[in-house]
C-alpha cells in the first residue's frame, strides 16, 4: 500500500485511512484538534499547580518531592477531594497549611488554620 505524502507520519493503517475518509471533514478534524488542545492545556495547568504544591510542602515540612506528593494524594483521598483542589488550597493559602494536610501529618490544627476553606472541586 502506497502512503500518500500527507499520511507519511501516520503510525497505523487506521490513522492513514482516517485522513483519506471523505466523512472526516476538515472542520470536524479542526474541532477535534481544538478539543484535544483544550484538554491538554487543562491537564498541564493542573500539573503546574500540583508541582507548585509539592515544592511548597517539600520546603515547609522538609520532605522529598515524592513524599510531598504522597502526602497530597493520601490527604486528598482521605478527605474525598481531588489532588488538584488540595494543591490549589496549598498554593493559595501561602503561610497556612490546609487542615487535610495537617491531619495527614498528624499535627494539631491551629485556630488560624481552621478558617482555611478548601476550594470546591
Amino acid at each position: 500500500m502506497e502512503i500518500k505524502r500527507h499520511d507519511r507520519y501516520a503510525t497505523s493503517r487506521s490513522e492513514r485511512r482516517s485522513w483519506a475518509r471523505p466523512s472526516m471533514m476538515p472542520l470536524q478534524a479542526v474541532a477535534k484538534l481544538r478539543l484535544e488542545n483544550e484538554q491538554l492545556q487543562t491537564a498541564l495547568d493542573s500539573r503546574i499547580v500540583i508541582e507548585q504544591a509539592k515544592g511548597i510542602l517539600s520546603e515547609r515540612f522538609a520532605l522529598t518531592v515524592d513524599e510531598a506528593f504522597t502526602l497530597l494524594r493520601d490527604a486528598a483521598r482521605k478527605n474525598r477531594i481531588t489532588v488538584h483542589a488540595l494543591a490549589s488550597s496549598v498554593v493559595s493559602s501561602a503561610p497556612a497549611t490546609p487542615p487535610p494536610l495537617l491531619e495527614a501529618l498528624g499535627r494539631p490544627k491551629m485556630h488560624s488554620e481552621l478558617t482555611t476553606v478548601l476550594p470546591s472541586a
